[in-house]
C-alpha cells in the first residue's frame, strides 16, 4: 500500500506565532485536528477564517480555509471540502503575494489533489499535484512539503499506470528526503519506489533504496521504521527465492 501525508501542519502555518482571536481559533482547530476531533476542528477553523476577515489577516484566513478543508475531506464530505479548498484558492490569489502566495497556493492544490484522489480521479490529482510541484520547485526553500507532494504524484501517476513519471516522482521524493534527513518520509517514499521497482522487476535496486532507508531509520534511532523497511525487505526476499 502507498504511504501517503497528509497532515495539516505539513506547509509551514507562519500565522500560528501571533496573538489575537484568529490565531488563538486556528491553534485549537489544529489541535482537535491533530487529535481526530474533526467536527471540533471544523468549528475553529469556521471561527478563524471569520475572525481572521475582520482582523485582516489575509494568510492566516487562507490557512485556516485549507484546514477547514481537510476537516471536510476527513469527515467524507468530500463535495464540501472541493468547494472550501476552491475558496480558498481564489482567496489566496486574489489577496496574498509573493514567497507566501506561491506556498499557501502550493499547499491548497496538494489538498486538491488528495481530494481528487480519494474521488477516484487520479487523472485530475496529478494535475493538481504537478501544478503544486511547479510553484514549490519555483520557490524551492520548503523541501519537505515539496518531497510530500512528489510522493503524492507518484502515487496518482502509479494508479494510471504511468510508471516511468511515478518513478520519476519517487526518485525525487526520496532525494529530497534524503537531504531534509526527514527519516519518516524518506522510509515512505523508499517503501513507495521499491515497490514499484519490485514490479518492473528490478529487485536489487529496490532492495538498494530500501538498505538506504533502513541507515537513515537507524541514524534516526527508530526502531519502528527500521521495523517497517525490513518488512518491506523479507516481502522482496520471499517474491524472489
Amino acid at each position: 500500500s502507498n504511504a501517503r501525508a497528509a497532515s495539516p501542519g505539513e506547509g509551514r502555518l507562519a500565522t500560528v506565532g501571533a496573538c489575537g482571536m484568529a490565531s488563538d481559533a486556528f491553534r485549537r482547530g489544529l489541535d482537535a485536528f491533530a487529535c481526530s476531533q474533526f467536527r471540533e476542528a471544523l468549528q475553529e477553523a469556521n471561527a478563524a477564517a471569520e475572525a481572521a476577515a475582520e482582523e485582516a489577516r489575509w494568510e492566516l484566513r487562507c490557512d485556516a480555509l485549507r484546514l477547514r478543508g481537510q476537516c471536510f475531506e476527513q469527515l467524507r464530505d468530500l463535495a464540501a471540502a472541493r468547494t472550501t479548498l476552491g475558496d480558498a484558492l481564489a482567496e489566496v490569489r486574489a489577496r496574498l503575494s509573493g514567497a507566501s502566495a506561491a506556498h499557501a497556493e502550493a499547499n491548497i492544490l496538494l489538498r486538491l489533489g488528495a481530494v481528487a484522489a480519494r474521488s477516484s480521479r487520479p487523472g485530475l490529482a496529478t494535475q493538481y499535484q504537478r501544478n503544486a510541484v511547479a510553484l514549490l520547485e519555483a520557490n524551492g526553500n520548503d523541501k519537505d512539503t515539496l518531497a510530500a507532494a512528489y510522493n503524492n504524484l507518484g502515487i496518482s501517476a502509479g494508479r494510471q499506470g504511468m510508471t516511468s513519471a511515478a518513478r520519476a516522482a519517487f526518485s525525487r521524493a526520496v532525494e529530497l528526503r534524503k537531504e531534509t534527513g526527514h527519516a519518516e518520509g524518506l522510509c515512505a517514499c523508499a517503501t513507495n519506489l521499491a515497490n514499484l521497482l519490485r514490479g518492473e522487476d528490478k529487485p536489487e535496486a529496490a532492495v538498494s533504496e530500501l538498505e538506504d532507508a533502513r541507515r537513515v531509520a537507524r541514524n534516526a534511532g527508530s526502531r519502528r521504521l527500521e521495523d517497517q523497511v525490513l518488512l518491506n525487505l523479507a516481502k522482496i526476499g520471499r517474491a524472489h527465492v
